[in-house]
């Protein structure tokens, strides 16, 4: 997997103008403010180079947020869309618990994709969909009780649509999208790890960035979550069950993956798995402290470097390698004012910070 990523990286090789015969595919988690994680991952590929490798990209839930503004951002962009989860997410706004006492769902999806997306931090769908490389959002339809992979979309709207209805969790928030004859809620209901997707579709090669930390997955099923499966129940009869077993089928994937991970021969196809450390902190579905977010894309930015340029674990551990803030300014076009330099987070004035990995 490392290996095709450079060599396409270092050939200069694009989307449809190939020297070799694989199919690389990158799949993108997410999980509410986990996303931070993946969208850490999707910029650091971005600033490294490594953006026109892949041929096609699958999205889930934040992470087809994420994924969307990956093939539409230019290059070297990716830090101004990543900024969103602790600018502009990790506040109240997104979610509110007592939402629900006044009828309101938990999770104000109109603030994201009405206000962030389309005024503060503007995604571009129209780019995204005409981009050479492929985008599939994974969505559940309540109906079929399975996952519903939508691609090939006609417009930005449509995608629009689609990345909403894919971010849309049960009981979190109200209703369900129509689409197509469809009724679609969060694509992370019911779907396994997005590689088995990508491995269906024909693709030799995946790089999947997970929002979870590496380690033992844990023992069992809890009972908050048998109850949140009652309450899929009720939401549609057979969705709780549906949701138990995708739990169950995720738990297999992920050792699979781990097993992956260390991994080189072989026919294929080759899948490789980044994610936090076990000993990192990661970030809840509900996080909204800035700090402990932009201390979990530290890191994922950090995991993902050494991941692609092959440094080892061990380098990271004993602090040797971390993801150091870099500053610019944007926004300031005075008479004498120095060329832009850097990737400018921030939409204000004052500029914004990105990373950069270090190494001593």
């Amino acid at each position: 997997m490392l290996r095709i990523l450079r060599q396409r990286r270092d050939s200069g090789s694009r989307p449809g103008d190939r020297r070799d015969t694989a199919k690389v595919a990158l799949t993108v988690a997410g999980g509410g403010m986990r996303g931070a994680i993946s969208a850490a991952m999707c910029a650091q590929l971005d600033d490294s180079g490594f953006r026109d490798a892949f041929d096609v990209v699958y999205g889930c839930s934040a992470g087809a947020i994420n994924a969307a503004y990956f093939i539409s951002q230019p290059a070297g962009t990716c830090w101004y869309p990543l900024s969103i989860y602790y600018e502009d997410l990790a506040t109240d706004r997104l979610i509110r618990y007592t939402r629900p006492l006044y009828g309101r769902s938990i999770l104000d999806l109109d603030y994201v994709f009405d206000e962030v997306l389309d005024s503060k931090k503007p995604l571009d769908y129209d780019t995204a969909v005409k981009s050479p490389q492929g985008l599939v959002v994974l969505t559940t339809d309540l109906d079929t009780r399975e996952t519903f992979p939508a691609r090939d979309f006609s417009t930005g709207g449509e995608l629009k649509a689609f990345l909403r209805a894919g971010a849309r969790p049960p009981l979190v928030v109200k209703g369900e999208s129509a689409i197509g004859g469809r009724r679609l809620v969060d694509g992370a209901l019911l779907a396994p790890r997005q590689f088995r997707f990508a491995v269906a579709d024909g693709c030799t090669h995946v790089l999947s960035l997970g929002t979870r930390r590496l380690g033992r997955p844990q023992a069992g099923i809890s009972l908050g979550t048998r109850a949140y499966a009652h309450c899929l129940e009720r939401v549609r009869s057979g969705l709780g069950k549906a949701y138990l077993d995708a739990l169950r089928l995720r738990a297999r994937d992920r050792e699979h993956l781990s097993r992956q991970r260390f991994a080189s021969d072989g026919p294929g196809p080759h899948v490789l798995n980044i994610a936090l450390l076990p000993w990192m902190q990661g970030v809840r579905f509900h996080d909204t402290d800035p700090n402990r977010i932009f201390g979990s894309i530290r890191d994922a930015y950090s995991v993902s470097y050494c991941a692609t340029e092959g440094i080892g674990v061990d380098r990271l551990r004993d602090g040797l390698v971390s993801a150091l803030t870099k500053f610019s300014i944007a926004g300031h076009g005075g008479p004498h004012a120095p060329a832009r330099t850097g990737n400018p987070v921030s939409t204000t004035e004052t500029g914004g910070a990105g990373l950069v990995a270090s190494a001593p």
